[in-house]
């Protein structure tokens, strides 16, 4: 059996879920506790199972996920496989050694699995919602590109000396590099205040549910990317379909400041990588 607590906003969520998927043994059952959102977009599968939140206690086990794993791993009463901080994996075993909590993001690329892939639902209300209003705008436009942004927490993230924040220039340095006039391009912020304000960009801002702007991100014809794992995996999706997609992301990604890889292993040979310069910050 293997136990896992969200951990994390969506794109982390599917990395945590996707490393179970790698590791589970047929016939395993996965425990998850939470993940709201991930249970409106998965298949149906026998060997899922969500824990009901009875007395609010999923609620106490997601924001004291770190002091319970802390104490399951001290008093060893099951096995722990958990992610380190150079992000290899650890393993240390317990009394239940047939009992496995999961703990850690996992953002490698080449964890992904194809199985885990097949579980996400293509056929949900979210993706119709999404397909329609996406050929609402291909009515007057051939191809659809989306611009995701993310703000809000990437302001102090990894740090606030060295924010994971795209400049304004490498934003229109990547656009000149996809645009013609018969593409439409849309933003996908969680700050639309912030982009209209700092990156002062004539271009269409639109804000749905979550899950609506997830379908809408890959179900599109190309992308620019943040730094940010819910549109490394709505870019990923939309690679999966579309080969010859064009993909665009910071090089070294939320570590395009320092200039080497944050996370370590995120950076997929899937999408094209664009250098943030010096300049791009000054402007």
């Amino acid at each position: 059996m293997i136990i896992l607590i969200e951990n994390g906003r969506l794109g982390n969520q599917l990395f945590q879920l996707n490393y179970v998927f790698k590791i589970r043994k047929d016939n395993e059952f996965v425990i998850l506790i939470g993940f709201d959102s991930i249970k409106k977009i998965l298949k149906k599968n026998l060997f899922i199972l969500y824990m009901p939140n009875f007395l609010f206690l999923v609620d106490v086990l997601i924001k004291y996920r770190y002091y319970f794993t802390k104490l399951v791993k001290i008093l060893k009463l099951n096995t722990i496989i958990y992610e380190k901080d150079n992000q290899k994996i650890g393993t240390q075993y317990g009394i239940l050694f047939n009992v496995r909590l999961i703990s850690g993001f996992f953002q490698n690329h080449k964890f992904i699995n194809p199985k885990f892939i097949d579980l996400i639902n293509r056929n949900t209300s979210f993706e119709k919602i999404a397909k329609k209003k996406i050929l609402h705008f291909k009515k007057n436009y051939n191809k659809f590109i989306f611009l995701h942004y993310r703000a809000k927490d990437f302001i102090s993230w990894p740090n606030k000396k060295y924010s994971a924040m795209l400049p304004r220039e490498w934003i229109k340095k990547c656009l000149k590099k996809i645009y013609k006039k018969d593409k439409k391009i849309l933003v996908f912020t969680d700050d639309i205040l912030f982009f209209k304000k700092k990156i002062k960009l004539e271009l269409e801002v639109v804000k749905n549910h979550e899950l609506v702007d997830f379908f809408m991100m890959i179900n599109s014809d190309e992308g620019v990317l943040s730094p940010s794992t819910f549109g490394w995996w709505a870019a990923y999706l939309l690679k999966m379909k579309n080969k010859k997609a064009k993909i665009l992301a910071p090089k070294y990604w939320a570590g395009h400041r320092v200039k080497y890889n944050i996370p370590r292993f995120i950076c997929t040979p899937k999408f094209n990588y664009i250098n943030v310069t010096k300049l791009d910050y000054k402007n």
